[in-house]
């Protein structure tokens, strides 16, 4: 009897004991933190990486401050025994900032090695994947390609569950999601990119769980979706409460205020544009604002075609432009990164295959000419004033140096972010290792367009806009001093 009840004890204690032990492993194993070794050799990585592949890395900061820098960082990681990935992407975005081009930036990617045992249940940690692309078929969501692997999925992988919800059902909230915002964009005529695009940000950062009969495939994203014939169910470019480009009358419509948070493509943004310029025509506004305040950029494709419409006097948009084809690039074992894509929208074809087939670093260099607005009578003509600060970046940095150095408006607020580092960042991978069943992957984004603004000048460190009238910001102040600031300033201009 005794023998029999050590057995039962035996057993309990396995169930009260080991299976919350069992439990707590299996988020350990996704938890687990990389350690001071393998954070050493991620940062070694990203230091050649930078090397090999930025195309001005030494423009700002030399070599000897470059390595005195790497060796300051692999000292404070050392000073640590593990590291969480998360927090280690932040040690790397940090190293890579001191670049100071503003485009330079670090991505992180996960994915878990899941067994045939595992089940879609609150208890799994959820698995993160490079994008994929997805087709909607009578309703139901299959997996097209898988981003990471870079290849096409060969047979159809269902996507059943989003975030345990059921995909068919998620589909219906979306679409009447969107076409409930369709109503105010029946007239603007998107290309089709476009709208894959569009809905491609409208879903970006969801979380799915892809996920089929057979327990092949599970994957999970979080990063930007690519989609495939979906083009009926359109979204507009931006959330509901955080328009991108944003028309306020000021002052019973003397003043038009301008608020530009985000450049998207020209097929995107020349509808709101121009419906934009119509307001103000409507108003008869005498000055214009535009707020660039805390304007990441975007695409600079609708630089040209918004400051034609707010002006009659020639312009440039640039002093020039140079091109970076790094050697690199062009024998990257990545064969994506080999192909002449990355130019193919600003250099002729030719001249893009004579780059390639050269084995050297190139540099291809493309003059900006005189741009002649189109002039009719009912054109916008009073006064433009634009706002920056630090938070002004890349294409929006673009727009304020074409309004200074045009002298077509005037700039007021604060030095914005610097002008001749320019975007359109390539993805590379410096470093991907399996951490206990847990894939880690590093990218490193690094610019390859540097922009001479039209002033042609060029400087040892890097400038911002410097504003003409400088209005220092007060985070303290709920109200935004800065525009009741400059309101004053024009209503005084007027008097």
């Amino acid at each position: 009897m005794k023998y029999y009840s050590m057995i039962i004890l035996f057993w309990c204690f396995c169930f009260i004991v080991l299976t919350p032990l069992r439990l707590l492993s299996q988020y350990s194993v996704y938890d687990k933190e990389i350690t001071q070794n393998e954070a050493t050799m991620l940062l070694d990585n990203l230091y050649n990486s930078m090397q090999k592949y930025h195309p001005n890395l030494y423009e700002y900061t030399s070599k000897d401050e470059f390595d005195e820098l790497y060796d300051n960082f692999i000292s404070d990681i050392r000073s640590k025994q593990e590291y969480k990935p998360d927090e280690l992407c932040k040690i790397f975005e940090n190293f890579v900032s001191h670049t100071k081009d503003s485009h330079s930036s670090i991505g992180m990617y996960k994915r878990y090695i899941k067994t045939k045992e595992s089940t879609i249940s609150k208890t799994d940690s959820l698995v993160n994947v490079f994008p994929f692309a997805f087709n909607i078929i009578d309703g139901k969501m299959y997996v097209a390609y898988d981003f990471f692997t870079d290849s096409a999925i060969p047979e159809k992988s269902e996507i059943v569950y989003i975030n345990e919800q059921k995909s068919s059902q998620w589909i219906k909230e979306k679409r009447m999601s969107i076409c409930s915002e369709l109503d105010s964009h029946k007239d603007a005529k998107i290309s089709r990119h476009s709208q894959y695009k569009l809905l491609s940000d409208r879903i970006n950062k969801f979380g799915f769980i892809p996920y089929n009969e057979n327990d092949t495939l599970y994957a999970e994203f979080d990063c930007a979706v690519y989609v495939l014939d979906y083009d009926k169910y359109l979204s507009k470019a931006y959330d509901e409460n955080d328009e991108i480009v944003s028309f306020t009358p000021l002052c019973d419509g003397k003043i038009a205020l301008i608020t530009m948070r985000y450049f998207y493509s020209l097929e995107t943004m020349l509808p709101i544009v121009n419906g934009i310029i119509d307001s103000i025509k409507y108003y008869d506004s005498d000055n214009l604002i535009i707020d660039l305040r805390e304007s990441p950029g975007g695409h600079a494709e609708i630089i040209e075609k918004f400051v034609e419409q707010i002006t009659d006097k020639p312009f440039r948009l640039f002093s020039e432009e140079q091109f970076f084809v790094k050697n690199s690039m062009k024998n990257s074992p990545n064969e994506y990164m080999r192909k002449p894509w990355i130019h193919r929208d600003y250099i002729n074809k030719k001249e893009v295959k004579r780059l390639w087939k050269d084995d050297r670093d190139s540099v291809f260099v493309n003059k900006s000419e005189l741009v002649c607005p189109n002039k009719y009578s009912d054109k916008f003509d009073g006064s433009i004033w634009v706002m920056v600060g630090p938070y002004t970046h890349s294409a929006a940095v673009e727009l304020a140096a074409i309004i200074q150095d045009n002298n077509l408006g005037i700039i007021v607020g604060e030095e914005s972010a610097a002008v001749n580092c320019y975007g359109n960042p390539v993805d590379y991978e410096f470093s991907s290792s399996v951490v206990d069943e847990k894939y880690i992957r590093y990218d490193y984004f690094a610019p390859h367009i540097r922009l001479i603004r039209p002033s042609g000048e060029v400087t040892n460190t890097p400038i911002g806009i410097i504003p003409d009238i400088e209005i220092k910001s007060n985070i303290t102040i709920k109200n935004d001093e800065q525009l009741n600031t400059l309101i004053e300033i024009i209503n005084k201009t007027e008097r």
